[in-house]
């Protein structure tokens, strides 16, 4: 399932970027999303700003927005079929374009009804197949090809591979079909670079307190999308 909204509000602001937001004040949330509306094409939306908002209050901010920002929920669902439906029917109702899930609960009475239902809902899913913390090299990466090739078979929008570890983004883009896209998280104080996932073949980068910790957002957004730019083009040489 292609994200087109994404697809297009990127090229018409020439910008990579995905928001992170992870706050729970409403003003800040407003402000921000005010302030970088030119040149942010994407915001993910993480649990800690769904939980502390809750869903009806969220949906009064996420519409003000919609029409400008592609809009990721990062649920990072990981449950049976019957109880991920139920939440990404929430997710719809609140707004969200696309939403992120774990690969590792499987295909049979997980994945397949869910990303089934997301389609009918016309919700983008998008899966983790490796993560950017330490911990992530345990148990997920050693999956990683597998991950790949499940989110290969089924209908999504893309992948969430880690910014931080640039060889991983290869490997991925490099076994993942050309159809699907890879948003890469961990920018900043994480470790990861601005524009080095996007050169290693990531779609997006996701950047979160980057900026919106910066005294000054938007010039660090324009900064950042500049080097993604200048990235995407030494690529094509």
């Amino acid at each position: 399932m292609t994200p087109k909204k994404l697809l297009q509000l990127s090229r018409e602001k020439k910008s990579r970027i995905i928001l992170a937001i992870d706050l729970d004040s409403q003003e800040k949330i407003e402000k921000i999303l005010t302030n970088l509306i030119e040149i942010i094409p994407s915001v993910k939306i993480g649990l800690p700003t769904i939980i502390s908002l809750g869903i009806d209050r969220l949906k009064e901010i996420l519409r003000k927005y919609d029409k400008t920002y592609y809009l990721l929920a990062d649920t990072k669902l990981a449950d049976v079929a019957h109880v991920m439906r139920k939440i990404i029917r929430k997710l719809k109702e609140a707004d969200f374009n696309g939403f992120i899930s774990h690969t590792f609960v499987g295909r049979k009475g997980a994945l397949e009804e869910l990303i089934k239902e997301a389609n009918k809902l016309e919700l983008d899913t998008f899966l983790v197949v490796a993560m950017s913390h330490p911990g992530g090299d345990e148990f997920i990466l050693p999956h990683l090809e597998e991950f790949v090739k499940i989110a290969n078979d089924l209908d999504i929008a893309g992948v969430i591979a880690p910014a931080t570890k640039p060889k991983i983004v290869k490997l991925t883009r490099e076994i993942l079909r050309e159809d699907k896209l890879i948003l890469s998280p961990g920018i900043g104080p994480q470790g990861g670079k601005p524009g080095d996932a996007i050169y290693n073949g990531a779609d997006f980068e996701i950047i979160g307190r980057l900026i919106t910790s910066s005294k000054k957002p938007l010039e660090t957004s324009i900064e950042i999308a500049k080097i993604q730019m200048e990235k995407l083009a030494s690529k094509r040489i």
